[in-house]
């Protein structure tokens, strides 16, 4: 059992073709999750998905039933352009009803053109297939290669022949149960949120075998054995892994000058130096995983877990439901391929910013401000001694991986947690109406990057509305979000606007950020349990003096 949504998460199934019971077979696979899942009506993709309140609209089209004729005419080059621009239309159509504010998100399947039993390749269904994926591509927040589904599962075990004829319903029911277990791995990656930290056990995780049982000569981790060709490759996988932007810890029941000793002694494509945090003892692991947790100023719910232990896992599970946890497979030679199959889509990697490449390197230098701050007896003299500096710009196209992410990553100090994609921000720069301020903080230590945000809507009325508000947790408990909108406020009251709006929205995880709109000094116009309504007037406002922290703003 995972944390869920603090709402009813609403999915509706669109395709062309019947794939009943596959509402049922999501609802099992997400058990546990307050899910509503309805299906569209038969063949009215473009209509249900385009007039959709739901959060969720998950696109299915089958490749037999484009059109009455595609099936036996996908040889004739006009017919397959004219579907295929057709198609294109109806997606960039639909595309444009998902930028309103509040539309659902799209998770699509490929077009596959494996259903058609074609013994060599075409290029004009391969072509069609390309044009189909590309255009959805651009509307859906991810795509699910359907192709791979089938040569899983097997084509003529996925089929059902009578059944397409008789019903228009093509697949197996074990084979919608592939396709349910599949969209719910993704509807859960958004439920939880994007993953920042992979935590790795080391015995038989990272290499093969027992350091402090069979030695250190006796592992398996280099290319001279096919087992350590494994682990090898396993290695090479997470180093990737974090070269995008991914967090690696360990967490391993091991002497930590052995394990230090190993990893000096052998080359590997992993180094110690590649780990932000590292719990090497003999303490269990849930509370070596609160440590990393701690340690990185992250919540335990941004962990990932990786052990061969089903007795470690369990303890996990049990105790830190929060944390997503994998265990390795028994059959080690399919070890990478499960790893690149189930481990790596837990981490949202495919837009990669200077931030998420630069990851590593920002805990790196916070490790070592935390051993600075021990030298003072007091907070106020450790970041008065920081020489922080932050510098606010106007966002233009250039940020908008970045900006999408932000609003995608953040829980803790975030006002509103409104998640948006880089559509949503493509669109709002394209729009007057919209104002989108990031900040970059840096001190004695480093840079720690694009950290604060703020995007104000309603700029072209008289009143404009601070729609989020948000900051990097590795950046929290120095004032920054302060210097921030302070500065933010007198820029709004620089552009002729007498008052402006904002709001809190409670989550699970923004409890710490339910005062500070108060603390700013905005005025409280309504509250509720969920929501706090404020407004403040610009009028009189003068910014307050920054002393211990020097703010420049680019406009």
């Amino acid at each position: 059992m995972t944390k869920t949504p603090n709402k009813k998460v609403r999915i509706l199934l669109c395709s062309n073709v019947i794939i009943h019971p596959l509402e049922d077979f999501i609802e099992e696979c997400l058990l546990g999750y307050d899910v509503e899942v309805s299906v569209g009506n038969f063949d009215n993709v473009w209509v249900d998905g385009a007039k959709s309140e739901c959060d969720f609209v998950f696109i299915h089209n089958e490749i037999l039933n484009l059109t009455k004729e595609y099936s036996s005419r996908f040889f004739d080059p006009e017919y397959s352009n004219s579907v295929a621009v057709h198609l294109e239309g109806q997606i960039k159509t639909l595309g444009s009803q998902m930028l309103r504010k509040g539309a659902p998100r799209i998770i699509s399947t490929s077009l596959s053109p494996f259903t058609l039993g074609l013994r060599r390749l075409n290029p004009l269904v391969s072509e069609l297939c390309h044009r189909y994926d590309e255009a959805m591509s651009k509307i859906s927040i991810s795509v699910l290669d359907f192709g791979r589904m089938l040569c899983e599962f097997g084509l003529k075990s996925a089929i059902s022949w009578p059944s397409y004829y008789r019903f228009s319903a093509p697949y197996e029911q074990d084979f919608l149960k592939l396709i349910a277990h599949n969209l719910a791995a993704e509807i859960k990656n958004h439920f939880l949120g994007v993953r920042k930290v992979l935590a790795v056990d080391l015995d038989n995780t990272l290499w093969g075998g027992v350091l402090g049982e069979d030695g250190p000569e006796n592992l398996s981790v280099d290319d001279m054995t096919p087992k350590g060709k494994c682990y090898e490759e396993v290695q090479r996988l997470l180093t990737t892994l974090r070269t995008r932007g991914t967090i690696l810890a360990l967490c391993s029941k091991n002497n930590y000058e052995d394990v230090e000793k190993f990893f000096n002694q052998c080359s590997m494509p992993l180094s110690l130096d590649c780990f932000s945090a590292k719990e090497v003892n003999w303490i269990d692991k849930p509370q070596n995983l609160k440590k990393i947790a701690m340690k990185l100023n992250l919540g335990t719910e941004s962990l990932v877990y990786l052990d061969d232990s089903d007795f470690e896992i369990a303890g996990v599970v049990g105790q830190m439901p929060e944390v997503l946890s994998f265990q390795v497979p028994a059959k080690i030679f399919g070890y990478p391929f499960w790893l690149r199959n189930e481990l790596l889509p837990a981490f949202a990697f495919e837009s990669v910013t200077e931030e998420d490449s630069q990851r590593s390197n920002y805990y790196w230098a916070e490790r070592i401000r935390m051993q600075f701050q021990t030298k003072f007896d007091n907070e106020a003299d450790f970041i008065g001694s920081l020489e922080l500096s932050l510098t606010m710009d106007i966002e233009d196209s250039h940020g908008i991986k970045r900006v999408a992410q932000m609003t995608n990553k953040t829980n803790q100090f975030n006002l509103t947690t409104k998640r948006y994609t880089e559509k949503n921000i493509s669109m709002m720069l394209g729009d007057n109406n919209y104002l989108i301020v990031s900040g970059s903080a840096k001190d004695r230590f480093g840079e720690s990057g694009k950290t604060l945000l703020a995007i104000v809507d309603a700029c072209r009325t008289c009143e404009p509305n601070i729609d989020t508000f948000l900051m990097s947790c590795r950046v929290i408990g120095r004032g920054l979000e302060f210097a921030f909108i302070n500065k933010l406020l007198g820029y709004l009251k620089s552009e002729g606007f007498a008052f402006v709006t904002a709001q809190f929205i409670a989550t699970s995880k923004n409890a710490q950020t339910a005062g500070f709109y108060e603390h700013v000094g905005f005025d409280v116009v309504n509250r509720s349990p969920e929501v706090i309504t404020y407004r403040f007037s610009l009028t009189d406002y003068e910014p307050p003096y920054e002393g211990k922290i020097d703010v420049k703003f680019n406009y």
